[in-house]
């Protein structure tokens, strides 16, 4: 199966520390869903395959910490696609 949301993302950011930057972000837009699959079971085989469209939205807190003036590294916490994500940032 596949999720996505499409929409915009608006943050709110608040430096409480010098080099650490953590927001709170809100996404509100279209989700769809889109799954296919198949299985063999006793009584035959069940194929299923759609797509649904819905309101979407997801919440996140976050921080980045930079390392140096562009490189950092992040994290978010939050309902939406997932509920956590690590990674690294490059500001150009």
């Amino acid at each position: 199966w596949n999720q996505t949301i499409i929409g915009p993302r608006g943050s709110l950011h608040y430096q409480f520390v010098d080099r650490l930057d953590t927001y709170f972000s809100l996404v509100l837009g279209l989700k769809l869903i889109s799954w296919d699959y198949k299985v063999n079971s006793p009584v035959g085989k069940i194929k299923s395959k759609d797509t649904t469209t819905d309101f979407g939205w997801g919440a996140h807190i976050g921080a980045r910490y930079y390392l140096s003036d562009r490189w950092a590294i992040m994290g978010e916490f939050g309902y939406g696609l997932t509920y956590l994500s690590l990674g690294a940032t490059y500001r150009f």
